[in-house]
């Protein structure tokens, strides 16, 4: 009898779980729904922070341009707002399968890779955005004016900064495989040739289309590349004394 029942509980347990995440899902998409439309309330503010380096030059082309842009800009804002709340509901939905030591690499491994991502986009925003637009424009002449639609420069600017919140996480990723003991100090500095190679592919990926972009978004991969090896260095030396 006890036999025949443990496939139910079991169900029931799946279930109560698959319906705590429907619920805590909820919660997010709320928070975002209603952070969205109080970035809406400023956007007129935000649209003017994110296109000080080229606003006197924006045009929107089509009638919906300006406003669906706003509410772009907005959704963002209400994401970006949002997410210690996506992470907490998240974080409250795992932590209770987790052991205590998990628990505290879990927590530190989202604290990094936030902080990574924010100084990615703050670099990106404030050096490699103005000097990209400031060297674009300089192309412009008496019988060449820029007329750079609002869509275009919002979709330019965005990519960029998602593309240096991506990359900034490479410390934190090479720190935890070496922890696992996959990569080491030794192995990086041996292949640092072929990652510089490498760097410049994934530059050119995620970037956009233009050859400053890229090398712009590879001078500081190739830094964070030399800033994982010390990384690496540390976590190797951290694996070695704990196995001591």
């Amino acid at each position: 009898m006890v036999l025949k029942n443990k496939p139910k509980e079991r169900f029931l347990s799946i279930y109560d779980h698959l319906a705590e995440l429907r619920i805590r899902l909820l919660i997010c998409l709320i928070f975002v729904v209603i952070f969205t439309i109080t970035s809406y309330c400023f956007v007129d503010r935000i649209r003017l922070f994110i296109t000080a380096p080229v606003r006197e030059h924006l045009v929107f082309v089509s009638l919906p341009e300006a406003f669906l842009v706003n509410l772009k800009i907005a959704a963002l804002s209400g994401i970006l707002v949002s997410i210690p709340v996506i992470l907490q509901q998240l974080w409250s939905f795992v932590i209770p399968g987790l052991t205590k030591s998990v628990r505290i690499a879990a927590f530190f491994l989202v604290v990094g890779s936030i902080l990574f991502f924010t100084l990615g986009v703050i670099f990106a925003f404030f050096i490699i955005v103005p000097f990209t637009v400031s060297f674009f424009l300089k192309f412009s002449s008496a019988h060449l004016k820029p007329m750079i639609t609002f869509s275009n420069y919002v979709s330019f600017v965005s990519g960029i900064l998602f593309a240096f919140g991506i990359v900034f996480q490479l410390p934190l990723v090479v720190f935890i495989l070496a922890q696992l003991g996959l990569i080491s100090h030794e192995l990086l500095s041996e292949n640092r040739a072929n990652a510089i190679v490498f760097i410049f592919i994934i530059a050119a990926i995620l970037t956009p289309p233009d050859i400053i972009s890229q090398i712009l978004l590879a001078i500081p991969l190739l830094l964070l590349y030399e800033f994982s090896m010390l990384m690496a260095k540390l976590a190797g030396r951290k694996r070695t004394s704990i196995s001591a």
